[in-house]
This record gives C-alpha cells, sequence and structure tokens, in this order.
C-alpha cells in the first residue's frame, strides 16, 4: 500500500518525464522492478530500471532460508503462489530497460536470483558484496553511476 500511495504520488512532483530511472537495492530492488513493471501504471514511466542485488523472485528467496528468507514468509505472510508471482520481478513485463548489477560474492542475495529475470542486462561484478553496490566511490558504485549515464543519455 506504501509504495502505491507514493507512487500516487509522482504526478505532482516536479520531476521530469524524461531521463526517469528506477532503481533500488536488495528489497528495494525489488519494489523499483515491481513499480516499473508495465501493468503498474506508473507516470511517468522511468526511461530505465536498475536493480542492485535485487531480489527478483520473492519464493525462491523465501525458500533460501536464513533470517531475510524468513522475512519474506514473515512480509508475505501465507499469500498464495499467485500473489508471490505478481510481487516477483522475475514474472513481471516491463516497456523499458532493466539493468541487474549483482556481485558474484554477496552473501545476501544470490547470484541466481539476477538470472530469473528475463529481458534484463545482467553485470555480473567479480568480488563485490551486498554492500558494494551502495558504497559511493567503490568500483561496483562506479559501474551503476556508468549504467544510469548509459542508459539515460540522449
Amino acid at each position: 500500500k506504501d509504495l502505491r500511495a507514493a507512487i500516487a504520488q509522482l504526478p505532482a512532483l516536479p520531476v521530469q518525464a524524461r531521463g526517469l530511472a528506477f532503481v533500488g537495492h536488495s528489497a528495494g530492488g525489488q519494489l523499483a522492478l515491481w513499480a516499473a513493471a508495465s501493468d503498474s501504471g506508473v507516470q511517468p514511466a522511468p526511461d530505465l530500471t536498475v536493480g542492485l542485488a535485487a531480489i527478483t523472485d520473492l519464493a525462491a528467496y523465501g525458500a533460501g532460508g536464513g533470517s531475510c528468507g524468513e522475512a519474506v514468509a514473515a512480509f508475505m505472510g501465507s499469500a498464495s503462489p499467485a500473489r508471490y508471482r505478481a510481487l516477483s520481478p522475475a514474472f513481471l513485463r516491463y516497456r523499458m530497460p532493466v539493468v541487474l548489477l549483482q556481485g558474484d560474492a554477496d552473501p545476501i542475495v544470490p547470484p541466481a536470483q539476477a538470472a530469473t529475470l528475463p529481458g534484463a542486462t545482467v553485470h555480473a561484478l567479480p568480488g563485490a558484496g551486498h554492500f558494494d553496490l551502495i558504497h559511493p566511490g567503490g568500483e561496483a558504485f562506479t559501474r551503476l553511476l556508468a549504467v544510469l549515464r548509459e542508459g539515460l543519455s540522449p
């Protein structure tokens, strides 16, 4: 509900219709990808969506165990398989380019999550962990900036 309420406020914000990107990290990556999906009704629609160590398949991630997997089960409750699919980016459609940046040394979101999103451009980052993707000045963050520049250039 919170994300839908935030999305509903986009048209009222002084946001340029051109050059808009949705970017999210980890569970926020799942939310950014979900919000950008073609059936979400977001206006203005982003020109690019970037998931950083994004959770793309909630059911698979939740089944992986650990405290983060348990958090998915707690968040989703006893949701039906259809509900998991409706909220999992791996099963949604996109009208804009989608880029996933994933560290191959990420102990929180398995690199296999990036492989579940059909049509996405995946950048596997050797040696990068979960938080390297959002650490300004690091190699992985520099790659994010390059992806944004390339993806949003006219």
